[in-house]
């Protein structure tokens, strides 16, 4: 439904959408979604600045003025979006090193043919998914 809508008129239908809610007796505390880009572009229309030095990761209330919304994108998903990277693409480099999809791979099979597993938790589906 919101195939090629625009940031600035999906901010503007969030802030209706908070303030029909408000209206209903809804107390909307929070925003979270995912990281595309319209959605950037949308909090920070909206005054948010999340990708930047100095983080503002809530905007005013559009209905009542002594209180915040706040903004978050979804951790789960954006970690899943980069398991989706490291998988298509060989090698990713960061300013820490490479990250390797093999070696996900790698790791998954060390610990499921050893027995043992590390706190990170590491299963055969996170590797097939």
């Amino acid at each position: 439904m919101i195939n090629g809508i625009s940031a600035e008129v999906q901010s503007q239908l969030v802030l209706s959408v908070i303030s029909s809610l408000h209206d209903a007796k809804v107390n909307v505390l929070a925003l979270v979604m995912d990281g595309h880009t319209i959605n950037q572009n949308m909090v920070n229309l909206l005054g948010c600045k999340i990708m930047s030095d100095t983080i503002n990761s809530s905007i005013p209330h559009p209905s009542d003025n002594s209180q915040n919304v706040y903004i978050f994108f979804d951790a789960c998903h954006l970690l899943k979006n980069i398991r989706g990277a490291l998988h298509a693409l060989p090698k990713i480099n960061t300013s820490v090193g490479t990250a390797r999809w093999t070696d996900i791979v790698r790791l998954q099979e060390l610990q499921a043919s050893e027995g043992l597993h590390a706190g990170n938790k590491l299963t055969i589906r996170h590797v097939k998914f």
